[in-house]
């Protein structure tokens, strides 16, 4: 499908959950950005990606000295799951309240809800909420 999405990246000192450094990319429909920059100095950082409708994964010891590939794609080691919709933000897990506001939105057309970005809510995107049922993301 339509792996487009607007993907938060936070960069932080190994081991800490607060961020030095914070960029926004939307990415294509393939689910990849290109050309963005992590504004650090070299050395060996965790970086978070949270998209739109997603839990927070986090890649940990990225050396960011140099071109670096950033994979939260479905085939990486740390996939980007979706499903958290019930705010702006999120709240960084799938839940019965999420669910809710899926089924809820059945047949229409929000942005949010639409997990699988075909242009309309429905069961692709109910199933794949359920399929990340209960789970949290990174921190």
């Amino acid at each position: 499908g339509n792996n487009t999405t607007l993907l938060d990246i936070e960069v932080r000192d190994h081991g800490s959950t607060t961020p030095f450094f914070t960029t926004s990319v939307v990415t294509a429909s393939g689910g990849t950005a290109t050309g963005v920059s992590l504004a650090t100095s070299n050395g060996i950082y965790d970086v978070t990606g949270k998209g739109f409708s997603h839990l927070r994964r986090k890649l940990s010891n990225v050396n960011l000295s140099g071109d670096v590939t950033l994979d939260f794609s479905y085939g990486g080691a740390s996939p980007l799951l979706c499903g958290d919709v019930n705010s702006t933000d999120g709240d960084n897990k799938v839940n019965g309240i999420d669910l809710t506001l899926i089924v809820e939105g059945l047949n229409g057309h929000s942005k949010r809800l639409d997990l699988n970005q075909d242009t309309k809510v429905n069961g692709i995107d109910l199933t794949n909420a359920v399929t990340n049922l209960n789970v949290t993301g990174d921190e």
